[in-house]
């Protein structure tokens, strides 16, 4: 589940705010909306995020491991330098790293350990997205729209509509056309 996939499938991601425990998933007719919660990418926070997460497996301590919980549910997200622009783009991350190569380097740096997603507003949220995903009728649009882009030549091999308005457009067209066939007939067959 790559930030660039969940861009195919007609997902919108937006920025939430800036509490990590605040990723929120809509889904409408036409598309869907992933909200994140925004980050700022740099060498100290990589320090700080990981001083949290082994806090976090502590002996002892009582928590919902949602530190951990975001950096997995992020690592689903992020696999190369396309999802971390896809991720800036909305303003998700903001980094004072060099490059998006750093930004992707540091997300599979952060070590949680072998811990898997368990919170439930991360699961909740990981099972509804894939549930749209594996939808043929949710994403059939955002497939009909999207321009698709070879991630390893960042070059378009296949554009069916450049807008959503474009689709609509032909829908719409095809619905008169329809209906002028339909005219047609029953003017020549009338019924007495």
């Amino acid at each position: 589940m790559l930030a660039t996939y969940l861009k195919a499938k007609g997902i919108h991601l937006r920025r939430s705010s800036n509490c990590l425990k605040n990723i929120s998933f809509f889904s409408f007719v036409l598309y869907a909306q992933l909200q994140l919660p925004n980050l700022l990418v740099s060498e100290d926070n990589i320090v700080v995020f990981s001083n949290l997460i082994a806090f976090e497996m502590s002996p002892g301590m009582y928590n919902k491991f949602s530190v951990s919980s975001y950096f997995n549910f992020m690592k689903t997200l992020i696999n190369n330098t396309n999802d971390v622009k896809v991720l800036r783009e909305k303003g998700i991350l903001h980094d004072v790293l060099a490059s998006n190569e750093e930004v992707v380097g540091m997300f599979k740096s952060i070590n949680t350990y072998g811990f898997a997603i368990n919170t439930l507003s991360f699961l909740c949220g990981e099972t509804r997205i894939d549930e749209y995903c594996n939808s043929k009728a949710k994403t059939w649009m955002a497939d009909l729209t999207n321009t698709n882009t070879n991630t390893n030549t960042n070059t378009n091999t296949n554009t069916n509509f450049r807008s959503q308005w474009a689709a609509i457009a032909l829908l719409v067209a095809t619905f008169l056309l329809c209906l002028t066939s339909l005219q047609t007939y029953y003017t020549i067959n009338p019924h007495n």
